[in-house]
This record gives C-alpha cells, structure tokens and sequence, in this order.
C-alpha cells in the first residue's frame, strides 16, 4: 500500500506543493465551515493527493484495499466495479442532523452502464442504523443523477462531466440550482466516513463500499454549513477551472 506522506501543498493554478488552508475551496478564506478538500488534479504526488488541503493532518484519506490511478493532469482515475477502488477520510463522519452540511465534487469521463448501475464518487450512506444520506450521484438507475442529505434529490440525466453540490437540501450542477429540494427530516451523525470513489454503505459487509464510481475525481470539498447560492456560484466556478 502506498503511503500518505505530508508534504507541503499550495493554492489553486499550479502544482500543489506550499501549505495551504485556504483556496479555491473557501474563496481564499471568504467561505466559512469548509473541512475537508481534496485536489488530486494538479498535485505534487499520489501522496499529496490525498492531503486535506483545508486542514493538512486531518481527515487526510488513506488507500482502500485497492486505489485510483493518479496523474496530476487528470486526477484520480477510478476503474468502477471489478477493482473496487476507493479512498477512505477515516474519520470525517457526516452530521446530517439538520441537513445542514454542504458537499461538492468535481468529476470527468463518468463512464456508466445505461440506467442500471448506481455510480458515486463520494458519499456516506448509514443505513440501517438511519437514513444518514451524504453523497452525489452523477448517475443512478432510472437514467438519473441524485443529491443526498439525510433524504435525496433525484433529477432525469445522468452527468458525465462537471461539478454536482449539495448545500443543505438543495442541489446545484454546474452551480445552478436544480428543480425541487429534498424533504426536511431529522437525520444524525452518519457512523460510516465518507468515502471517495465509491459510497460508504454501513448495511454493506466490511470494508462496507459498493456503488463504485468509473471516471475522474478531480476535486471534492465539504463544509458543516450550508453553502448560500453565491458560494455554491464561486465554488462551482473555481472547481470547474481547475
């Protein structure tokens, strides 16, 4: 397994490497309750890669017992069901109490098997112990694309390329908002982190991951608030030109 060395990472538009806690994924600090973001696109090292840019030393991810490929050009390459690879935050549990939480992922090249497969390229899902939904789905069966947060959001096509958010119980592609907002219910601290390349299901048998994602990772970012139209705007926009 290869290691997860910390080295030094810099902002946004170039190589990541000096030490960075704020960028693209806050507006350079104008963005509060952002923690976690990962950049795999334009890092120093498959090491660097997996550093949270936000808080370098927590919530850095760690391999799966199968891993992405890595080029700083394109980002993590996932390779879907078969090699079930994945990257693991370990102890970034979800708090869906009050779907407060924001999440965004940026991704390329989703590569899905027409409307029967579920392919996530991060997400937590609690269930049975709940419904503790924190996750986007490019595509889903029924040929559509879902938000989750405690409930979920599902919306006609499936989205190859681009940046999907979830900002409380709204979700936004491409940092427009889209029709419909997910039900208010009561959710609760998820008991299984949030994974990158597949979801992290707690009613799955150990390591607990399935709905594996085919395609590029090239950005995620999480936040324990919930993002205003504004943010999602310049997140979106800053996601989508790395």
């Amino acid at each position: 397994m290869r290691g997860i060395g910390v080295v030094p990472i810099s902002r946004q538009g170039g190589t990541l490497g000096a030490a960075a806690t704020s960028g693209w994924w806050d507006n350079n600090g104008a963005i509060a309750g952002c923690i976690a973001a990962y950049q795999p696109k334009g890092a120093a090292s498959y090491a660097a890669s997996k550093i949270n840019l936000a808080n370098p030393g927590t919530h850095n991810l760690v391999d799966g017992a199968a891993w992405p490929a890595w080029a700083a050009g394109t980002g993590w390459t996932f390779a879907g069901a078969g090699p079930n690879q994945w990257l693991d935050s370990v102890t970034l549990f979800p708090d869906t109490t009050a779907q407060a939480w924001s999440l965004a992922c940026q991704f390329a090249n989703g590569v899905f098997v027409g409307g029967t497969g579920w392919y996530c390229p991060v997400g937590s899902y609690d269930f049975p112990g709940g419904s503790q939904r924190f996750y986007v789905f490019p595509a889903k069966v029924g040929l559509q694309h879902r938000y989750g947060n405690t409930d979920h959001l599902s919306l006609g096509v499936q989205i190859a390329n681009g940046n999907m958010i979830v900002a409380g119980r709204n979700g936004y592609l491409n940092g427009v908002l889209e029709a419909g907002i997910m039900p208010a219910v009561v959710g609760a601290v998820s008991t299984v982190s949030l994974s990158i390349g597949a979801m992290h299901d707690a009613a799955v048998a150990p390591p607990g991951m399935t709905h594996f994602f085919q395609g590029d990772v090239i950005a995620v970012s999480v936040y324990t608030a919930t993002l205003t139209a504004p943010e999602v705007a310049t997140v979106s926009a800053a996601m989508a030109a790395l």
